[in-house]
């Protein structure tokens, strides 16, 4: 499914990493080194927005799954 895939290349890429979208990535490993989960989850919610995707939710909280619920636009 690409829906999936992209989500997850959104999600790991750092910004500037892509040399074609380099206002594109969220760097979620950088979470793992902080709590800013409210940064994180906005973050989430742009990016995903960029690539056309209507976020109707997002979960990432401490100690619990990511969660997110995305579709691109029909």
């Amino acid at each position: 499914n690409t829906l999936e895939q992209n989500k997850a290349l959104i999600l790991i890429t750092q910004l500037g990493e892509s040399k074609f979208y380099p206002d594109m990535g969220v760097g979620i490993e950088d979470a793992l080194l902080g709590n800013e989960f409210l940064e994180f989850r906005h973050l989430i919610r742009e990016h995903l927005a960029k690539d056309g995707m209507v976020v109707s939710k997002v979960e990432f909280y401490e100690n619990k799954p990511l969660k997110i619920d995305a579709n691109y636009e029909s």
